[in-house]
Order: C-alpha cells, then sequence, then structure tokens
C-alpha cells in the first residue's frame, strides 16, 4: 500500500523551507548561516541571525505576562479556536494559520481589540472555504 501525503505551507513556511534549502545546498565554511537557519526553526523567526538574536532586547518576566482575558475575550477567543480547528479539518490549515498570524503570533497572543476582527476573517474564510 502506498499513501501519498500533500501539505499545504503557509508564505511563512515556504520562506523557511527555501532558507534551509538553500543553506544546505550552499554551505558556508562556518557555517554560521546553516545555524541561524536551525535556530530559526526552533524559535520560529526565520530572519534572525545570532547578530540579531543579540542586539534584541531581553523582556522581564514581568513584562512577559499576559494580562488575564475577561469571559467576553475569552469567549471569543474559544470561538476562534473553534473556527481554525473547523477550518483545519476542512484542509485550509494554512489559511487559518496564516490569518491568525497576520495579528499575532498564536491564538493566545491575539490583541484583546482585535479579535473581532479575526473571528469575522477567520469565518469569511470558513464560508468561501
Amino acid at each position: 500500500m502506498e499513501w501519498k501525503v500533500q501539505i499545504e505551507l503557509g508564505e511563512q513556511d515556504r520562506q523557511l523551507l527555501r532558507e534551509i534549502l538553500d543553506a544546505l545546498l550552499h554551505p558556508t565554511r562556518d557555517c554560521e548561516r546553516c545555524a541561524s537557519t536551525v535556530a530559526a526553526m526552533f524559535s520560529g523567526r526565520a530572519s534572525d541571525t545570532p547578530a540579531e538574536r543579540a542586539e534584541q532586547p531581553r523582556q522581564s518576566d514581568e513584562s512577559k505576562a499576559a494580562p488575564m482575558p475577561d469571559a467576553a475575550q475569552e469567549a471569543l477567543l474559544e470561538e476562534i479556536r473553534h473556527v481554525v480547528v473547523r477550518l483545519t479539518a476542512a484542509g485550509h490549515k494554512a489559511k487559518a494559520r496564516d490569518a491568525v498570524l497576520a495579528y499575532a503570533p498564536s491564538i493566545s497572543e491575539l490583541p484583546a481589540d482585535r479579535l473581532d476582527e479575526v473571528l469575522k476573517r477567520l469565518q469569511m474564510l470558513e464560508a468561501s472555504a
């Protein structure tokens, strides 16, 4: 039995894959480019180099803590999660991910003032799917 799997990649994933392939096909003597590409895979930031990461200010633990959402915000976040799950199940994972990434790195990090906008965008994607 032979299985064929087709994976739909979002633009960020395609760009990261291009960078990885380019680094593998054109290695440098010190391999800094390879190391930064692999590090970017794990950090989720495809354009970081070691020098760029060193220049970025570090956040204190206090500034990393996100405020707890109120009940209305939590309900919106939950609905966003449900729509993303439905889109993913329908084969539109990349579109759902790209819609969320347009606003934040993850659903839990979406700005409270943009939740309605994100939900509407996802619902429009779902309606057109």
